[in-house]
């Protein structure tokens, strides 16, 4: 009896070893299906075997049982086996479930399982990434961060763009600029380390409102979901602000923000325009009214009269000279020829606004918005933005957030939404001013 028990033993960890490689080359072969066959087996065979275990394990999470995948890591590691392996499969399985304080509390103990170096920087890194990826971008990770610098003094690309992201986001800028700079010098301008890196020094600038000092790397950023957070303080949101408040007649306002796009991209034309645009409502307009009410004056005398355009031009260029009672006068000439004009409509409620005559501008914004019709969108929403601006001026708040609201779309959806932000006292205009 002795001898049979001896001579059946080796076939059975024959067995069990057979069944254990077979699941082993499936699963590198990318068949977790085959897999499950063998290493399912080999488990049932000898459950106490932390390598098949462990395989089994990995196996079934790639087959997406979760549940039972945890189970069998769990008891890796109350069985003191394999212990640092299965905490790091442990917590990356967290992760993908998206359960982050589980998956910190894993990789944690799995730093403290670690036997060398390499499995410590294994695990800092992966809780490192993990808090990156979930955008816990704190002191904590911070605090991670340096013990992962004492780690690897030649630290890569990666762990720098981290830490500047990271220094960025507790407004640490000198320190964010720094770590952006090391991984900067560290990768080629195609890696997304490097990318990265870039956007948190331009951000770092931004935030420290040096607008020109976000030239530097601005256009380094070719990343496309880089380059879409550009879209929140970049050149073209400043043009964007730009616009708004010039076609709300504000052009000191209009002129800060231009100025602001062209400081961080000089070249680019469209806000050079609309600033060249801002400066020239300033010049003296005395010749221009003076040559168009002589055009006025001739087309009367040759009984020619159709004067509605150049009694817009005049409502305007009143506008422009601050002589308000006069822009009136020529807004209602115009409007007596053409009731249904609503540029100039829209020039006179600017006017009156200038006057501070508030409930008669927003009677006529009313107006122009019921009126307005479903495919002047462009038009809809300048109206709104202006509303919203002569209900701030009047103190009434819910009817300008209301007003801001609509006017959330297109090229006044930035204005509206910073219009939005002071009102909510999330800032100050003279934060954003200085």
């Amino acid at each position: 009896m002795i001898c049979l028990i001896s001579f059946c033993t080796p076939l059975l960890l024959s067995a069990q070893q057979d069944y254990y490689q077979q699941g082993v080359v499936w699963l590198k072969k990318g068949n977790p299906e085959a897999a499950k066959v063998f290493l399912e087996q080999a488990y049932k065979e000898n459950n106490q075997d932390a390598q098949i275990a462990f395989a089994y394990a990995r196996c079934l999470e790639l087959l997406g049982d979760n549940n039972r995948a945890i189970f069998l890591y769990q008891k890796i590691i109350q069985d003191k086996q394999e212990t640092f392996g299965a905490y790091m499969r442990l917590g990356t399985l967290y992760e993908s479930m998206q359960q982050v304080e589980l998956a910190i509390d894993t990789y944690e103990a799995a730093y403290q399982e670690a036997r060398n170096p390499d499995q410590k920087v294994q695990s800092k890194g992966a809780l490192i990434s993990m808090l990156y990826k979930f955008r816990q971008l704190d002191e904590v990770l911070l605090k991670h961060v340096d013990e992962m610098h004492e780690l690897m003094p030649n630290a890569p690309p990666k762990l720098h763009a981290i830490a500047a992201k990271t220094y960025f986001g507790v407004g640490k800028y000198d320190l964010a600029e720094d770590e952006a700079m090391k991984a900067i010098n560290k990768a080629k301008p195609e890696n997304i380390w490097y990318q990265v890196a870039c956007l948190a020094y331009v951000r770092s600038r931004h935030a420290q409102q040096d607008y020109e000092g976000m030239q530097k790397y601005y256009d380094a950023i070719t990343h496309e979901t880089l380059k879409g957070h550009l879209l929140e303080f970049g050149h073209e949101y400043y043009y964007r602000l730009g616009y708004a408040y010039f076609y709300s007649y504000e052009f000191d306002l209009s002129r800060i923000y231009l100025k602001r796009a062209l400081a961080i991209k000089p070249e680019y034309n469209a806000a050079r325009v609309y600033l060249n645009h801002v400066e020239n409502k300033g010049t003296d307009k005395s010749d221009a009214i003076k040559d168009t009410q002589q055009k006025i004056q001739k087309r009367h005398d040759e009984k020619k009269a159709n004067d509605a355009l150049d009694y817009e031009n005049l409502t305007m260029m009143f506008l422009h000279q601050s002589q308000y009672d006069k822009a009136l006068a020529y807004a209602d000439s115009c409007l007596r020829l053409e009731p249904k004009n609503s540029e100039v409509k829209y020039l006179k409620a600017i006017t009156y606004a200038k006057m501070d005559e508030k409930p008669e501008a927003i009677a006529l914004l009313k107006e122009l918005i019921a009126n307005a019709k479903s495919s002047e969108f462009e038009s809809r929403t300048k109206y709104y933005f202006q509303l919203g601006r002569l209900y701030t001026k009047s103190n009434q708040k819910a009817k300008a957030l209301e007003a801001f609201r609509k006017a959330e779309v297109g090229f006044f959806a930035d204005a509206a939404r910073r219009e939005m932000s002071y009102l909510k006292g999330e800032k100050t205009r003279q934060e954003d001013l200085n």
